[in-house]
């Protein structure tokens, strides 16, 4: 008996035509979009061929190659259009929250065969978007009833589970404490959100869930788990609602923004913040201003709009000296930190060092993953700047907090330090350098060390 005859898949064909890709650069670009998912795959012209040809690649590939067509696009593409067979593809984002999607998120989360589905997964655009304020009240939301009562005392005892996983993840890093914070969120939780109280302190409960769901979503994206972070920064989205926390809200949409940033994404970096930012103006909260106008300079200035970028940082820094509260050492930090980012962006190596050292001058020495980013790029700097050696002492300052670190965005920036100045391996205080680098890096890199 003959197998079935392979039909061509005009519709993968047309879309790949549509987006104005060679084969070989929808590969090159699918293998990048498997690299931020934390997927190693490497196709090549052949396999986008072999496609082409009526061959179907394995899961999750389906689910990358719909996300980076509707990037390239500008519009949604799902699975179903590319004439691929259908995986189990994550659901398009709730559009009505419920207890119970949060609880089984973070269940999903806490059982390592359910969360390699969604570690499998790209970042979404689609989960990217800004729901609007919610009008439901909480109490809508709740399914059935538990025999607990819930009082202030409980929301007291979240604020102090969020103090102590916010300063960990300060001290540690995001893969540091996440698990932890995750089961609390996936076993006690829920219950307390379901118990009966007041109306006020309900709403209590609400925001004070909302800034531990933000919290986990942060320590996710700093571990590198973009898609999982990106619900729980939904999730957060909607707590907060519920919580009428306005402050969480722009909040968590200032972190959305810095994950864009981070990705590439740029163009949806500068639509969440500047969203954050007409939010923030319409509720008065002027306390957020500066850390919103410092990433939406960096947003734009990823695009090449350095007038804009510099007006941005301009008006943080007059809202940062208009504040009222003088001791705000960590903000200043923060906005030195933006300044020089938006001066990297622009290639102004001199004046990125110079803000990044004033970073440094600010920032409190618990922000110790703060810390270490800052130096890493400064560091990185110093190295654009033709001054390998000088790099070097701020290199192994950094390496020596490296090793207490168990954050993903450090570990990528030491990589790409490494790769920066290996090229000046000749000279003396370079090679001494990479030397003590292969005794202290060696556990997270390798396969990066040997081929030096």
């Amino acid at each position: 008996m003959h197998s079935p005859e392979r039909q061509p898949n005009e519709r993968l064909r047309s879309l790949i035509r549509e987006a104005r890709f060679t084969n070989h650069a929808f590969a090159r670009a699918l293998n990048d979009i498997g690299k931020e998912a934390g997927i190693s795959i490497h196709y090549d012209r052949t396999s986008v061929s072999h496609w082409l040809s009526g061959t179907h690649p394995r899961q999750p590939t389906p689910v990358l190659i719909a996300e980076l067509l509707t990037r390239r696009l500008n519009r949604m593409v799902h699975v179903e259009q590319l004439g691929l067979t259908t995986p189990v593809a994550p659901p398009p984002p709730d559009s009505e929250f419920t207890l119970s999607s949060l609880q089984q998120l973070a269940m999903m989360d806490l059982n390592p065969v359910n969360r390699s589905v969604l570690l499998d997964t790209p970042y979404l655009t689609q989960w990217a978007t800004v729901p609007e304020w919610l009008e439901t009240s909480a109490g809508t939301l709740q399914q059935g009833s538990t025999t607990k009562r819930a009082g202030l005392e409980v929301v007291r005892s979240i604020r102090s589970m969020v103090a102590v996983g916010a300063e960990l993840d300060q001290m540690f890093g995001g893969e540091r404490g996440r698990i932890a914070l995750t089961t609390h969120l996936g076993y006690d939780i829920p219950a307390w959100l379901r118990a009966k109280t007041t109306e006020s302190v309900q709403q209590e409960l609400f925001a004070a869930v909302s800034s531990l769901v933000y919290l986990i979503g942060f320590m996710t994206f700093d571990s590198l788990k973009h898609h999982i972070a990106q619900r729980y920064f939904r999730a957060a989205l909607h707590l907060s609602s519920l919580g009428n926390d306005w402050t969480c809200y722009v909040h968590v949409l200032h972190d959305m923004s810095v994950q864009a940033t981070f990705l590439g994404h740029h163009e949806l970096s500068v639509h969440l913040v500047s969203t954050a930012l007409r939010k923030a103006e319409t509720r008065l909260l002027a306390s957020v201003q500066p850390a919103l106008l410092g990433q939406s300079a960096v947003a734009h200035a990823a695009l090449g709009r350095t007038r804009t970028a510099t007006r941005l940082l301009d008006k943080a820094n007059h809202a940062l000296t208009h504040d009222c509260d003088q001791n705000r050492v960590d903000d200043r930090a923060d906005l030195a930190y933006r300044t020089a980012q938006v001066s990297m962006l622009s290639r102004d190596w001199k004046n990125a060092e110079k803000w990044l050292r004033i970073s440094l001058k600010y920032r409190s020495s618990i922000k110790r993953r703060s810390r270490l980013m800052t130096q890493l790029q400064l560091a990185e700097t110093l190295v654009r700047e033709g001054r390998p050696e000088h790099a070097c002492a701020t290199w192994c300052e950094a390496m020596t907090e490296y090793s207490k670190m168990d954050s993903g965005r450090v570990r990528i920036r030491m990589e790409n330090l490494y790769r920066l100045i290996v090229p000046f391996c000749n000279r003396r205080t370079v090679r001494s350098t990479l030397d003590q680098a292969h005794g202290m890096l060696a556990a997270d890199f390798g396969d990066l060390l040997k081929g030096r």
